[in-house]
Parts: structure tokens; sequence; C-alpha cells
């Protein structure tokens, strides 16, 4: 028989420096996870932004279950974020303070059963001292991006090698991250990875609002940095041009690289056919998509992809590079057409066939719906947690 299992998550950052708790894949898994029966989970942050930057205390995060959330403040001295280059008193500082915040979490809610962090660097080596000083037991997920390229130090190997050979189970959220987790592990320890992807959020899983559908286009949702490459959408929505496609391309996400497109749309001669529209929520996002002919990927390395699994979740396909997860998830849903790193050409090519082959509001474009809920939906992703759990504490 099942037992009942307290999970309590361990956050390192997240996406966005604001008060909301909704938004990140790491909200989504846990809200996945509480539709479990026999599984609850809740979670405990102190995220490490730079006095200055906001008004507000550099603080933030959110401890609680599912029915019972709370703001938890803390104010730190060091706040340089602890996977970039900090000295030893920073980590320090910031683990004692995650251990703050997890003391009031069980005072609140009782200890866990297991703990659940979000990264070996920073949040892995909270996780291991409280297994050497509670003895609960941890699992580790790795969502980064270093797990493909495997750009890490000599340093953050030694810390990482440390919290690996302390946890249960080290999850990728893709195969593609395997070789270098390998590679940093001072033992072999392969029956202890295990992939676990990512799961829908809520949003996706219901209608889309049609009063929010937009002109045809092509969309892109990513951050706009260096590894995303955005720029070889623009380039790609050029030739598609040339070859008569009439859609835009629509942009959903911020960052440094947004005036460098900004930039290139207008070189191009493009720059009416772009729409820049910043950060959305995934409402927004949810409600966008099933307008789009396709859903672009243009990143180097991506461990999973999950605007991936949600254009498909609305039907849409997706045309993406070769950049880790999305080849594994290919390998279970249909509807995703890969290409080589900045070959632009070809994706146009591939959107093309794609819009030939998924019409917007044909039978294959339900079938791709039904068939990414089927694999990716919270309840078929909270089940595999539960007994990943179960597995781990008996």
């Amino acid at each position: 028989m099942k037992r009942n299992i307290h999970v309590c998550h361990l956050f390192i950052s997240l996406p966005r420096n604001n008060n909301e708790i909704s938004g990140t894949y790491m909200i989504d898994l846990i809200e996945s996870q509480n539709l479990i029966d026999g599984l609850v989970s809740g979670a405990v942050h102190v995220n490490p932004v730079k006095i200055g930057l906001t008004k507000k205390p550099p603080f933030i995060y959110f401890k609680g279950l599912l029915k019972k959330k709370q703001i938890e403040r803390i104010r730190l001295k060091k706040t340089s974020p602890i996977f970039k280059a900090v000295n030893k008193r920073d980590s320090i500082e910031w683990r004692n303070k995650m251990i703050k915040v997890f003391d009031s979490y069980c005072k609140s809610y009782g200890k866990p059963d297991i703990v659940h962090a979000h990264s070996g660097r920073g949040a892995g080596e909270v996780a291991l001292k409280l297994n050497e000083d509670f003895g609960i037991p941890f699992v580790v997920s790795e969502h980064n991006p270093k797990y493909i390229s495997g750009d890490f130090t000599d340093d953050e190997i030694k810390r990482l090698n440390a919290v690996y050979r302390g946890a249960s189970k080290i999850l990728p959220v893709s195969k593609s991250m395997i070789p270098v987790i390998e590679s940093i592990m001072s033992e072999n320890r392969r029956d202890e990875i295990e992939v676990m992807p990512n799961a829908l959020a809520k949003e996706f899983l219901v209608d889309s609002n049609i009063a929010t559908k937009v002109s045809k286009g092509i969309v892109i949702v990513a951050r706009l940095n260096e590894n995303k490459s955005v720029d070889t959408a623009l380039y790609a929505l050029n030739k598609l041009i040339e070859m008569g496609y009439d859609g835009n391309l629509y942009i959903v996400g911020e960052g440094k690289k947004e005036n460098d497109l900004k930039v290139l749309s207008a070189k191009l001669k493009i720059k009416d056919r772009v729409k820049i529209l910043g950060f959305q929520e995934k409402k927004v996002i949810s409600d966008l998509l099933p307008s789009m002919d396709a859903l672009i990927i243009c990143s180097k390395y991506e461990p999973f992809g999950l605007p991936v699994i949600e254009a498909l979740s609305k039907g849409v396909p997706v045309v993406s590079t070769r950049c880790g997860g999305p080849e594994q998830i290919s390998e279970l849903l249909d509807g995703i057409y890969l290409v080589d790193f900045q070959d632009h050409e070809n994706m146009a090519h591939k959107v093309i066939e794609a819009i030939n082959d998924y019409p917007i509001m044909s039978k294959k474009r339900e079938d791709l719906e039904k068939k990414a809920l089927s694999v990716y939906g919270p309840n078929a992703i909270g089940n595999k947690w539960s007994n990943l759990y179960q597995d781990v504490l008996s």
C-alpha cells in the first residue's frame, strides 16, 4: 500500500523578481503533485536578488502547501546569486537563510518526508545540509542548459559531486543532460540518474479564449538571450516572406537581446511583421497559441523545452533546433520538426511543411492535443513523481 508523502521543494531562483507564485515550471510541478492522492507538496525559497534593484525587500518567497500559501520575506546582507561566482561567506549566508525559512515551514506544516532540490548548486547544498542534520532524504532536479553544454568550473564540479553523493536520485529533465551529469560524478551511480520531465501548467488544460486570437503567424516563446538565438526566427521569417508566407512573427519574452532584434527586423525590412509582446502570463500564451501556424524553438541548448509541450497541448506543431529536450519529446509526440542550430532556411521550409500537415482547426491538431495531455498532463507527471518518491522512501 502506498503511504502518504509530504514533499518540500527548495528553489534557488525564479524567472521574475515579484510576489507572484505562479508562472514557473516549479510551481506547475507542485500544483501537479498536489492533484495526486497521498502526495502533498510545499516549498521554501530565499531569492538572492541585489539590494537596490527594487524598492521591495530583496527577499522573496513563498512557503506553504497548495491550500495555504504565505509570503516569507527574508532580507539578505550579501545578495549575489548563489549560482554565479560568489564568495564563501555569501554562500553560507544564503544557505543559512534557506534553513531558517525551512525551520519556519516545518513549524507550520511538519517535517517533510523528502526534500526536492531544484539545482544541485545552492538548493542541493541546502538539501545536503538538511540531510546531514535531520536525516531527511533528498532528490535533485536539474533544469539548466549548462548540463548540456558542460560549462562548469572545477569548483562547481566539486560542489555538485558532494551533493550528488548524498542525493537519493539525480533527476535531469531530459536524457540529453545525462552525459554531463555522469562526467561530474566521481563514482558510477548511473542507476540513481532518472529522467523526469516537466508537466503542463493548468492554464493549458482548458479551452482557449477565442476573443484573444490575433492575426495568423508563427510564435516563439523564449527569454531574449544569447542561448535562445531568437535572431534565427527573424531570418526564418524573412525567408518565409520570400516564399510567399503572409503571417507575422510573434515573440513572447523579454531580455537583453530585445533591442538587437528590433534593429535586425528593421535591417531586414520586416519590422511591421515582427510583434514583440514582452513577458506574458501562461493564460495569455494559452489563448494565443491556437491561432498560430507553428511554434518555433531556435535555442542552442534546451534541457527540456516547455513551450514545445505547451504548443502541442493546443494542437500547434513545433519547428525546433536540435538542442536537447525537443528531440526527446519528439520520440513520444508527433508534430515536431527538427532542424540544425541557426539553419533558418530549413526552419522556414519546415514551417511550411508543418502548416500543410497540421492546418488550423483540423482533426490532426485535435490528435496532437490529446496525445500531449496524456503524456505531459499534470496527472500523468504527478503520478510519475509519486512513484519515484515512494521508491526513494522504500
